[in-house]
């Protein structure tokens, strides 16, 4: 893992560090708190956690294995729970995320999607009551309530992501929701779409609202902080195209489309 100071003005990267991994990155992502970078490892089937100091990684303090297509390390909104989507085990790991970067398993210590649905990528709902799930071998959405009155995680829908006529291979990826948390977004690299959701107030339903055309082979995209724009990557058009978010539905307006140099596949947006 490779650490890059940013220049404020500019955005111009300068090498600042490096750490080793104990398995070759597929996901990585931070804690809110910027103390911590977990990496998923889809090949050998593992998650991580490396400490930060002072934005640099340290040696790795923990390391879980035994999950078979790890596609993602997602903290929860509480900074204490770290669910890992097991993709070839139609699992969700949970963890319990220690002060010191270690991590337990919790009770319960997985949750379980339908067989063949593949788990890969998460977001959360602003509430912090709900968590969203793409499904990557069937392209649907999984709504997972993170504690019912019982104390349960329990997926309370399961929701469709393709268009009704769709015939071809499901290939999702993708997943995110606007700051407000009126509006969510997956997209599917076969069909070359992206799938516009509203969101229920409480963040308990979802419902779909339309499909967007975007860059061939959209492996990545993101939205920007103010939840105005959405930017898609091509992995195979060697472009990305930014979106208006618009109405009360949150449909996409194509603003632009750049040139980005070959198969570009995550978009990450800076905060200032």
């Amino acid at each position: 893992m490779l650490a890059y100071r940013i220049t404020p003005d500019n955005g111009a990267l300068t090498f600042a560090g490096e750490a080793a991994l104990p398995g070759s990155p597929t996901h990585i992502s931070t804690d809110h708190h910027g103390r911590f970078v977990f990496s998923a490892s889809y090949n050998q089937g593992c998650v991580s956690v490396t400490p930060l100091h002072d934005g640099l990684p340290g040696e790795t303090i923990t390391v879980v294995e035994g999950l078979e297509g790890c596609h993602s390390a997602n903290i929860s909104p509480d900074n204490r729970t770290l669910w890992v989507p097991a993709l070839k085990q139609d699992r969700i790991c949970l963890f319990t995320l220690s002060d010191d970067g270690f991590l337990s398993a919790q009770e319960p210590a997985e949750v379980t999607t339908v067989e063949g649905a593949g788990p890969r990528h998460m977001v959360f709902h602003p509430n912090q009551q709900y968590g969203y799930c793409v499904n990557e071998l069937n392209s649907s959405i999984d709504v997972w309530e993170l504690k019912d009155p019982k104390g349960n995680i329990e997926c309370v829908q399961t929701l469709d992501m393709m268009p009704p006529d769709f015939s071809g291979v499901r290939w999702a990826a993708d997943i995110h929701i606007t700051p407000d948390g009126r509006h969510l977004y997956a997209c599917d690299r076969t069909a070359s779409i992206i799938t516009v959701f509203s969101v229920s107030e409480d963040g308990s339903v979802l419902a779909v609202e339309g499909y967007q055309p975007t860059e061939t082979q959209p492996r990545g995209f993101n939205l920007d902080h103010s939840g105005k724009y959405l930017i898609a990557a091509g992995q195979k058009s060697h472009h990305i195209a930014v979106y208006d978010i618009v109405g009360e539905q949150g449909l996409l307006q194509e603003k632009g489309r750049y040139a980005v140099g070959q198969g570009p596949m995550w978009v990450v947006v800076n905060a200032h």
